[in-house]
C-alpha cells in the first residue's frame, strides 16, 4: 500500500484516529499533553487491524503535510508499520481551544500532540525514513519556464495536437529549446502532458510518469526493500 499525504493540511483528530485504527490491533495512536492534566488524553487502537503485519506500506509526505496527516504518518512510522519517504513535514502538532470574550475571542494553545514513542511533532515535523524530493528548477530555469508559460506556445500547440505521439512531443520540446527556452526536457514534457489533459478534460489521480516520489515508493515495494513490519 502507498499512502499519499503530501500537501495534506490535516483535519479533525477523530478522523485520523479512525484511519490509524485500521492498521493496529491495540496500543497508542496519539495522545495530548498540556498544562492541565485532566485535559490530557490518549487515543488507542481497538477496532482490530484490517491489514495484516505482512502488508508492506509506504507513506509519502512533504513540507505541506501538517497536523492530522503528520499524526498518521508519525504513528505508522513510530510503531514500525510503514516506511515514510519524502520531505520533513510542516510541524503542526498543537491543540488549540477557542475562548470567547464578548463579541470576539482568541485561540489558546492548551496542549501538544505526542506520538506512540512519546515524541512531539509541533515545530519539528516528521522526518522521513528516506529523503526523496522532487527535482526543482534553478533560478535561471525558473525565469525561462515563466517566459515559456507566458508565451502560450504550449496551449497553442496542444490545440492543434490534442493527442500527440511521443515522437511529436519530443520534436516540439526540441523546437522550444531551439527557440531559446532553456528548460529541462522533463518540465516541458510535464507541462505539455498537463495541458493535453486539461484540453481533453482528463483528470489524473496519480502520476506514474512524472511523480518522482511515487516512482521511488513503487520501486521500494517492488524491490522488497520495504518489508512488512
Amino acid at each position: 500500500m502507498i499512502i499519499d499525504l503530501r500537501s495534506n493540511p490535516g483535519g479533525v483528530l477523530s478522523a485520523v484516529v479512525d484511519v490509524a485504527d485500521y492498521f493496529f490491533e491495540r496500543g497508542t495512536i496519539v495522545g495530548t499533553s498540556g498544562r492541565i492534566p485532566e485535559e490530557n488524553e490518549r487515543f488507542t487502537a481497538n477496532r482490530g487491524s484490517l491489514f495484516g503485519d505482512d502488508f508492506p506500506i509506504v507513506v509519502m509526505v512533504d513540507r505541506g503535510s501538517a497536523s492530522a496527516s503528520e499524526i498518521l504518518a508519525g504513528t505508522l512510522q513510530d510503531r514500525g508499520r510503514a516506511t515514510v519517504i519524502g520531505e520533513t513535514t510542516y510541524g503542526k502538532g498543537s491543540v488549540q481551544t477557542v475562548r470567547r470574550i464578548g463579541q470576539g475571542g482568541f485561540r489558546l494553545t492548551t496542549s501538544r500532540y505526542y506520538l506512540p514513542s512519546g515524541r512531539y511533532i509541533d515545530e519539528i515535523g516528521i522526518a522521513p525514513d528516506i529523503d526523496v524530493a522532487e527535482s526543482e528548477l534553478t533560478d535561471d530555469e525558473n525565469e525561462e519556464f515563466a517566459d515559456l508559460v507566458v508565451s502560450e506556445r504550449i496551449p497553442q500547440w496542444v490545440e492543434e495536437n490534442l493527442e500527440p505521439s511521443e515522437g511529436e512531443v519530443d520534436r516540439f520540446v526540441d523546437t522550444l529549446q531551439g527557440d531559446g527556452f532553456a528548460v529541462p526536457d522533463r518540465w516541458i514534457e510535464l507541462t505539455i502532458r498537463n495541458e493535453v489533459n486539461r484540453q481533453n478534460n482528463v483528470q489524473i489521480v496519480y502520476d506514474l510518469e512524472f511523480d518522482e516520489v511515487l516512482q521511488e515508493a513503487i520501486r521500494l515495494i517492488e524491490s522488497g526493500e520495504v518489508s512488512a513490519r
